[in-house]
């Protein structure tokens, strides 16, 4: 079963991208991994028919994840930084 499937996730009274937002932090926080859910989001996505309410429902989780992976980059390079204090 999908960690995050169009027909069981889908609430029409949510914008997409808020509920991309929720249902990405909720199944993060219980154990998938976001490479995981990525790389499901974008084969789920590719199997619907394009600009079709499914298609953007996967595509708006694809984009929250990028969105967190490329956040978690800047973080990372950020940290790896060299330091003002040479001397």
């Amino acid at each position: 079963m999908p960690w995050i499937e169009f027909e069981r996730d889908w609430n029409p009274r949510l914008p997409l991208v808020i509920q991309a937002v929720g249902l990405v932090a909720h199944r993060l926080a219980i154990g998938a991994s976001r490479q995981d859910v990525l790389n499901e989001q974008r084969y789920l996505r590719a199997g619907s028919r394009p600009q079709t309410l499914e298609w953007l429902f996967h595509n708006a989780v694809v984009k929250a994840l990028e969105s967190q992976l490329r956040a978690l980059a800047r973080e990372r390079d950020d940290g790896a930084g060299i330091s003002d204090d040479e001397d």
